[in-house]
Formats: structure tokens, C-alpha cells, sequence
């Protein structure tokens, strides 16, 4: 299992690219491959009664068994509007298996450093990419005809979107500040300040925010000159961000807004069909070809929406959205109080502001993200 952990980590910059050349994500046959080797580990003892396994199950599964549910449930629902399909089941079978991936990843009482120079290794990686990406291909307007965004002079990495891209290289900065109080480097505040150069050049305006959230979570309380230092350096390099031109490279663009605005129009005029119980999980494209939303632009963002939380709404229903909130309540709850329960905190922030604009919370890197930080912040496993 340590041997696949590595393995992920190893892919996890890869982004897209797996997908575009191999036809799926690289990264999915990994996390099922690691689930079912957590799960076989934790239950493989033949002296553990059945009584006893049944129980931990339940503890593991208890804070989030409302949204499991209701996404069974208004998966049933969504034959009303003739949309549920084979593959409808298999995305939820997928998001089950990572959320298995993130209740059974273990919890590490050693090792934690490592873990989070693992994930600022990766922020590199992921960044460095970018970089590649931004001077040799700065111009990816042609991949509006394979069913992309057409982005122009932004550093989007191999995740070919600078919001996602930004929101990942946050939890990266994050992390960095993090493994520079852990270590008492005070060198490594290097990799920060290059992790906030490379995010300034994604241009995302959501992942600016989500950084101050973040950093304001992180360091209030413990470092108010670091909070206010950091900040002003991160608004410096804002600042001198170049002009190339194109609408994607302008921070003080509308166009995007109103694209966000329409979005949200889309996603309330979805959930008025079905409320209680929602459309289905992964059914939200084909409830929006059969409502009359046009789609023709939609090819990789056609199954979500940008607001993840509407997501919840129009795809499980306000019982799913509930049963959601209910267990990141949980989380919060179990996170320890120190630098690693800090960080945890400061970038679940950070990801639940973001998800407001872009489909966050459901993105497959993210998930992974949080699990890998979740191991090194509870109170105890069976939280």
C-alpha cells in the first residue's frame, strides 16, 4: 500500500494528461487500488467478530451515511426524468470509492513532516509544469475545439484550468508555510514565495481570495506580521502580473461574473425540478438537455456546475445538502489544534470558498489533497 501511495503522488501532477493520452484518469485505478487494500487491511483478521467489524463500519460511515443516501436515493429519482444511465452509477460508485479513499486513509501518528513535504513536493512539481506550460504553449485559445476553455497567456499546468490549477497550488502555499514552521527552516520560505509567484500567474481570482482566507486561518492567531507580510508580498506580485491581452488575463473582468451569474441561473432553474431528492448524481447534463439549456460549449463542464454546493442541491437534494453538511461539521470537529489541525482548517477554508465559483469540492485532486491532510490532523482514526 505505501508502494501505491508513492505511486500516487507520482501521478497526481500529471493532471489531465493520463486522461488525454490514455483515455482515463491514472489516478482513479490508483485510489481504488489503495481503497480496497485499506479496507482488506483494516477487516482482514479472522479473530475480529462480525459484530465488532459491523461496528466500525457504521462508526466510519455514520457522519456521512445522510448524503450517501440521499445520492442513492435521488439516483432512483432521476427515472422521473428518464436520465439515469449505466454511467450515472459508475460516477457514483467512483465518488464512493474516494470518499472510502478519504474515511479509511490511516491517520499518522508518525511521519507527519513527511507527508507534508510529499504534498509541497508536488505543489513544486505541479507548478513547475505550469511554468513549462506558460512559456512554451502560452496561447491554448485552439483548445476550445477539443471542448475546453480557450485560456491565453495563463499558467494552467497539466490541469488545463487556472482556477483548478490555482486552488491546488493554495493548498500547496499553504502547506509550504506549513513544512517551514515544522522544520524551522526558515530558508524554504522560497518555495512560498515561488508557489505565490506561480499562483499570481493563474490568474484566478477566486484562488487570490482563497489564499487570504487560508493564510488568515493559518497565521492570525499565531503570526499577525507573517499574515500582513505575506499578504502585501502576494498583492506585489498581483500588481505587477504583465497585460498580454485577452479577457482571461484582466482582474477586473465582468465577463466571467456573468457567466457565473447565468451558471447559477441554470443550476436554481435544475434543482426547481426536484428539490427534496435532486436529479441524480452525474445526471445534471442530461436534466439540462431535457430542460432546454444549451450544452453545445459544455463538453468537460456539462455533468457539474460551477457552485459545488448547488451541485449537492440539484444533484442529491436539500436532504444531500444537509447530509454534506453535516459531515464537514464532523470534520471541523475532530481536527487537532496544532500547526497540522491549523492547516487543515486554513485549506478546507480556502477549498470551501472556492467552491462557490468552480465545482471544487468534487474535483478528484482535491479530494486526494484533503485525505493526505486529513490523515495528519484528527483526533483519533474513526474520526
Amino acid at each position: 500500500m505505501d508502494l501505491l501511495i508513492l505511486l500516487l503522488l507520482c501521478v497526481y501532477p500529471l493532471g489531465q494528461l493520463p486522461k488525454i493520452f490514455l483515455g482515463f484518469h491514472l489516478i482513479d485505478v490508483i485510489v481504488v487500488l489503495v481503497t480496497v487494500f485499506m479496507v482488506v487491511e483494516k477487516f482482514k483478521s479472522s479473530n475480529i467478530p462480525i459484530t465488532y467489524r459491523i461496528k466500525e463500519i457504521y462508526k466510519k460511515y455514520k457522519n456521512i451515511s445522510l448524503f450517501l443516501f440521499a445520492s442513492l436515493f435521488s439516483l432512483l429519482v432521476s427515472f422521473v426524468f428518464g436520465a439515469i444511465d449505466i454511467f450515472g452509477v459508475l460516477y457514483l460508485f467512483r465518488f464512493w470509492v474516494y470518499l472510502t479513499f478519504v474515511l479509511f486513509f490511516p491517520v499518522k501518528k508518525k511521519g507527519k513532516s513527511f507527508v507534508l513535504l510529499s504534498l509541497v513536493i508536488v505543489a513544486v512539481v505541479i507548478a513547475l509544469y505550469g511554468w513549462l506550460q506558460y512559456l512554451l504553449f502560452p496561447d491554448l485559445t485552439n483548445l476550445i475545439y477539443f471542448g475546453w476553455d480557450d485560456h491565453y497567456y495563463r499558467l494552467v499546468s497539466t490541469f488545463i484550468d487556472p482556477a483548478f490549477t490555482g486552488i491546488l497550488l493554495v493548498l500547496g502555499t499553504l502547506s509550504a508555510l506549513a513544512y517551514v514552521a515544522v522544520s524551522k527552516r526558515s530558508f524554504l520560505i522560497g518555495i512560498v514565495v515561488f508557489l505565490m509567484i506561480s499562483l499570481a500567474f493563474t490568474y484566478s481570482r477566486a484562488s487570490f481570495i482563497s489564499l487570504i482566507l487560508g493564510y488568515f486561518v493559518f497565521l492570525w492567531k499565531k503570526n499577525k506580521t507573517a499574515f500582513f507580510a505575506l499578504i502585501f508580498l502576494f498583492f506585489f506580485f498581483v500588481v505587477l502580473l504583465p497585460s498580454p491581452g485577452g479577457e482571461g488575463v484582466k482582474l477586473g473582468r465582468t465577463s466571467s461574473i456573468q457567466q457565473k451569474i447565468d451558471n447559477y441561473k441554470e443550476s436554481l432553474k435544475i434543482i426547481s425540478h426536484s428539490p427534496l431528492f435532486g436529479v441524480g448524481y452525474n445526471n445534471i447534463c442530461k436534466v439540462k438537455r431535457l430542460i432546454g439549456i444549451d450544452i453545445s460549449r459544455q463538453y468537460h463542464s456539462c455533468y457539474g456546475l460551477d457552485n459545488s454546493f448547488l451541485l449537492i442541491w440539484a444533484a442529491n437534494g436539500i436532504v444531500g445538502l444537509i447530509g454534506f453538511i453535516v459531515y464537514i461539521n464532523s470534520l471541523t470537529k475532530n481536527t487537532t489544534e496544532d500547526i497540522y489541525g491549523r492547516l487543515f482548517n486554513a485549506s478546507g477554508l480556502a477549498v470551501f470558498f472556492h467552491s462557490f465559483f468552480t465545482n471544487t469540492i468534487f474535483y478528484t485532486w482535491i479530494i486526494v489533497w484533503l485525505a493526505f491532510l486529513a490523515s495528519i490532523s484528527r483526533f483519533r482514526e474513526s474520526s
